[in-house]
């Protein structure tokens, strides 16, 4: 309820109380589950179409990424960007996920690589991790926030130890 076009991104609180989705019609709406309402106006600053969402651990901030080929970082209380969007790859977000702490966000590509940003900082921590010949589809952190999975069109799994900067095949 609430979007004119598809759906192309979700994502729970960490608490299961809250719910965001993002679509094709560039709007980011969070809703209360408890409710099933939506807890604000949709955020509607969104300049290109919501492919990828991700909540911050303590449910404070909500990353999207998509087509525009930038992440931007929502404040979940007020409904407003924190800051101006970062500019991260050369085509579409598709992944995003927070460290469990909630200090570096990692954005996933169609351009195969996979950017890591300080949240405190807001700017890229290195350069982008390489090894995917294809889109990177789907990331996710270990609970110490140690090791990143990524997961992409060219069929692999790649293991990423983020605190050597190395990685290796599955």
């Amino acid at each position: 309820n609430g979007h004119s076009g598809s759906v192309r991104a979700l994502a729970f609180s960490p608490d299961s109380k809250l719910l965001a989705s993002g679509g094709v019609d560039r709007l980011l709406i969070i809703y209360d589950l408890e409710t099933k309402m939506p807890v604000a106006p949709p955020l509607a600053d969104y300049t290109d179409e919501i492919l990828a969402l991700a909540f911050s651990p303590d449910a404070h901030n909500i990353a999207s990424g998509g087509t525009d080929q930038k992440v931007t970082l929502w404040d979940a209380a007020t409904s407003r960007p924190i800051g101006q969007p970062w500019p991260v790859h050369e085509d579409w977000v598709t992944g995003l996920a927070f460290t469990p702490d909630g200090s570096v966000l990692a954005a996933a590509s169609q351009d195969g690589t996979i950017s890591l940003l300080d949240i405190k900082e807001k700017q890229p921590l290195g350069r982008p991790l390489v090894a995917h010949t294809d889109y990177v589809n789907a990331i996710a952190f270990d609970r110490e926030g140690s090791i990143l999975i990524s997961g992409g069109e060219d069929q692999k799994l790649i293991l990423w130890d983020i605190s050597l900067s190395s990685w290796r095949e599955q």
